[in-house]
């Protein structure tokens, strides 16, 4: 709060003046751009990647009718079939949770490797700029598994409702 005073004061009496908190104001406008530009891209990326789990599970569907036919014929219930889906759903996100969790954890050992080069060349000591905690990996890998059962629903209880009958003379 002092260093604004002081801003204020000497802007007052007709100097130009700059501070770190100037940039630093300026560098959280810039994060919080760069905050609601990546939510943004992330959202895209979520929609695109729970269509193509829609798509992967309802062509799976398509290519074993015949088999679902038969597991019904033999007293398969509805929610034996559901539950098959499902858990080839979560499977999926879980699959994509723990590569995209190793993915970023590999993009950011890179940034850190060059952040701490570029520091260490201006004289400074290395830091650790990008870190997954424990929570944050585990929340990751809940929140994939999460939109993956609630992309795989659809097909799910698209498969349970199939006709046994139907199913059969499926080609």
């Amino acid at each position: 709060q002092a260093t604004l005073d002081v801003e204020d004061k000497v802007k007052g009496l007709g100097y130009s003046a700059f501070s770190l908190t100037d940039a630093l104001t300026q560098a959280k406008r810039i994060f919080i751009i760069l905050d609601i530009v990546l939510s943004l891209i992330g959202s895209i990326a979520l929609a695109v990647s729970s269509l193509g789990i829609v798509n992967t599970m309802v062509m799976s569907i398509l290519e074993r009718t015949r088999e679902i036919g038969i597991m019904k014929a033999i007293g398969g219930s509805d929610a034996d079939v559901r539950g098959i889906f499902l858990v080839e759903a979560s499977a999926i996100g879980l699959l994509g949770g723990v590569c995209g969790i190793a993915l970023g954890w590999a993009v950011g050992r890179v940034i850190n490797l060059g952040a701490d080069i570029y520091i260490r060349q201006q004289g400074g000591e290395a830091v650790n700029l990008f870190s997954l905690p424990w929570w944050l990996i585990g929340g990751a890998i809940g929140f994939s598994l999460l939109v993956s059962l609630l992309a795989g629903s659809y097909p799910a209880r698209r498969a349970a409702r199939l006709d046994p009958i139907q199913a059969l003379r499926h080609d």
